[in-house]
């Protein structure tokens, strides 16, 4: 609300009228303009707080990782973690020179005398990014493709608190301790296991959506991505994710038999769709299991 206070000065001359005014306005500060003020910065806070989440996750990532980010060091292990260096580094760099000059990755001689490497985990949406930088700047890439997985890690879990209906400092906190766990961090110096990690806070959200929101469309693709790693891991949290779903029933007393039976209906429904989504390449996993 606005006072505006106007003051006129009127003057006249004869043999033709000069009307001379002065208008002086002075806006007085009003307690309703302050309260708008504080109102829209309380709705900006609520509906853009997972811009403060990704600063966050971003500035810690970078500042944990900055040797790597900055090629002073690259993200591939000598010591405990020499898995990275005799196996998962060259891994990647057959797979991404064998995209490049024969296609699908099939039949390898590098891999012991030789043996069927297909898929190759063409699947795995973080492998690709690296298929795509190419065995020149694949290493280099390594660590900004973890980093990604940590905030990736961070953002999906506070959306998934976010369904629990807990408040924003909550679901900003939770996000920032697992994305920098001890299991995320020490895991994406092995690659595979920060990948599971993500893929598995992706399914519980996804559960979520269906369980609290009838939305069905995400949970297909979670159970892609987790058969992308291994359908071995689809098999371990699917056992946990039926455990889960008992407590979540419990908790929020949906007690009637009908409505579980049509809810497990649904998630069979969903994950036959996701592993329909992937199977062609899933033969030869499928195979060494």
């Amino acid at each position: 609300m606005c006072l505006v206070i106007i003051d006129i000065n009127n003057s006249s001359k004869k043999d033709g009228v000069i009307i001379k005014e002065k208008a002086k306005a002075l806006e007085m500060y009003s307690p309703e303009q302050g309260q708008t003020h504080e109102n829209l910065l309380i709705h900006f806070c609520k509906t853009r707080v997972i811009y403060l989440l990704v600063f966050l996750l971003a500035c810690i990532g970078i500042f944990i990782f900055k040797d790597y980010l900055l090629f002073k060091k690259l993200y591939i292990f000598l010591d405990i973690g020499s898995d990275t260096y005799n196996q998962v580094y060259p891994y990647l760099v057959n797979i991404s020179d064998y995209l490049r000059t024969e296609g699908i990755p099939y039949w390898s001689f590098y891999h012991g005398m030789g043996q069927n490497i297909f898929p190759g985990e063409i699947t795995n949406p973080f492998n690709l990014i690296l298929y795509i930088l190419g065995s020149d700047y694949l290493p280099y890439g390594i660590a900004y493709v973890e980093l990604l997985k940590i905030i990736l890690c961070g953002i999906i879990f506070f959306y998934y608190l976010k369904t629990l209906s807990l408040s924003s400092a909550t679901c900003i906190i939770g996000g920032v301790l697992i994305a920098f766990s001890g299991y995320m961090v020490l895991g994406s110096g092995w690659y595979g296991h920060s990948a599971f990690i993500v893929f598995g806070i992706f399914l519980l959200l996804s559960f979520e959506k269906l369980f609290k929101e009838n939305k069905w469309f995400y949970f297909p693709f979670s159970i892609a991505l987790l058969a992308s790693r291994s359908p071995f891991y689809v098999y371990i949290l699917i056992i946990f994710l039926l455990i889960y779903s008992i407590f979540r029933i419990l908790i929020e007393g949906r007690y009637k038999i009908k409505d579980a039976c049509i809810l497990y209906v649904k998630l069979a429904g969903a994950s036959i769709l996701g592993l329909a989504m992937v199977a062609p390449f899933l033969i030869n996993d499928l195979l060494r299991i």
